[in-house]
């Protein structure tokens, strides 16, 4: 008797793990509706001393995936000083870049690079505009661009200009 109340106990044990087991993991997953991840920050690197070629259009998908499409939008910029100087060399098998160009303008314009968010679908380039009210005699065109690793591509990019309140 005891034995028969020992097995029906065990069974109705394992009975309860297994349907804890194999429960539903959330709401959201029950819904159908996708699990929402908050958005990480990705590291990325600078790529400095290059300009815009002239007549050159950034493609609506702001990702440079290759060094001959990289090559056909960008220039290396002379810049008279030591190595630091160089135009930074980005190895494309290892990394893409992502490009912020603004219209030409003879006002004084930085772009800064704030952060690089990844949600899980899309990689979210946040940067601001800093506009000095100097002018100057000759027109430039502000770019930023950034390299970022491969383990962190995504079939979209988006830029979103942050501006300080």
């Amino acid at each position: 008797m005891k034995t028969k109340l020992i097995a029906f106990l065990m069974t109705g044990t394992a009975l309860m793990l297994l349907g804890a087991c194999t429960g539903q993991k959330n709401n959201a997953e029950a819904d159908g509706e996708a699990e929402v991840h908050a958005p990480m920050s990705v590291p990325y690197s600078d790529v400095e001393h290059y300009f815009l070629k002239n007549g050159a259009e950034l493609p609506a998908d702001p990702k440079i995936d290759t060094q001959e499409q990289f090559d056909s939008l960008f220039g290396a910029a002379a810049v008279m000083g030591d190595d630091d100087d160089l135009p930074t060399q980005v190895d494309f098998e290892n990394y893409f870049v992502i490009a912020v160009a603004l219209p030409p303008t003879s006002q004084d314009v930085d772009l800064e690079d704030r952060q690089l968010l990844d949600d899980g679908e899309t990689l979210t380039l946040e940067y601001s505009v800093d506009r000095d009210d100097e002018f100057l005699t000759f027109e430039t065109q502000p770019l930023l661009l950034i390299a970022v690793n491969r383990h962190y591509e995504r079939d979209t990019v988006v830029l979103s200009e942050v501006t300080d309140d």
